[in-house]
């Protein structure tokens, strides 16, 4: 019997040889009871949430790359985690629905999964990361979507500043709190002591390596080695999401979008 694949989370799947069926999982957002983040804080981050905050400069808190190149992180974000869950099938690059499993329970996921739910024909999942960064599950942009979400529930405050205004800030709350992936992430990529990311922390780190921010986490080449140690070891089908999300994110910074 070949031992059980894993999600990119960690989660076994369940597709074995033993023809058991396949557990049903939700991704876990909150941390452990007792478990801290750094200041004593208990971390309630979605990991839409978490994606954001990397993403953004941990003095000014404002986007390091374009909104546009968020938005495809956080589709690609939303359909890997379907994908991992067993909500959604890849099937030929085409995202098929999945009636083995329950609908998710996750506001963005419920509404990607809908949205693919109401296609008749199965579409491609790079035209699907194309879609939701533009127009979410017909909710709007999916960055505004995901940063109006944090406001609401008062994760950031959503700031214009300048003398055009056109410069925006996205101010935590808790600077402490929302600082913490970032810093995470970074101790546990370059800090040998400590074992290499996975799980959640993996599926994490392929998205902004393939959002171009690979190199605001690593201090040198072992950290960079690590790294692509850690993206390589993640499932197949996480893969191919990635490598498409490589491929929009290219085509994004070479039409400069915003």
């Amino acid at each position: 019997m070949n031992p059980p694949r894993t999600n990119p989370y960690g989660i076994p799947t369940g597709d074995d040889d033993s023809g058991a069926p396949r557990p049903h999982r939700e991704p876990q957002y909150r941390q452990p009871a007792g478990r801290e983040t750094q200041g004593g804080l208990a971390s309630e981050f979605e990991l839409s949430d978490e994606l954001v905050l990397c993403c953004l400069d941990q003095i000014s808190w404002r986007p390091t790359v374009r909104p546009r190149i968020i938005g495809l992180g956080l589709a690609a974000c939303v359909i890997g985690q379907l994908v991992a869950f067993g909500k959604v099938d890849l099937v030929d690059r085409r995202l098929h629905l999945s009636h083995r499993a329950q609908p998710p329970t996750g506001v963005l996921m419920l509404e990607v999964w809908e949205a693919i739910k109401g296609e008749y024909d199965p579409q491609p999942a790079k035209t699907w990361l194309r879609y939701l960064a533009e127009h979410g599950a017909g909710t709007g942009d999916l960055f505004q979507r995901v940063v109006g979400r944090m406001a609401s529930r008062s994760i950031v405050t959503v700031e214009r500043q300048g003398a055009l205004r056109r410069r925006v800030a996205y101010t935590p709350s808790n600077p402490t709190a929302a600082g913490w992936p970032f810093v995470r992430l970074r101790q546990r990529l370059n800090r040998l002591d400590l074992d290499l990311p996975n799980g959640r922390d993996a599926f994490m780190l392929g998205l902004l390596s393939r959002m171009g921010l690979g190199d605001r986490f690593v201090d040198a080449a072992q950290g960079r080695s690590r790294l692509d140690a850690v993206v390589k070891a993640l499932d197949p089908p996480v893969l191919e999401i990635l490598d498409h999300l490589d491929v929009l994110v290219a085509e994004a910074a070479m039409t400069q979008r915003t």
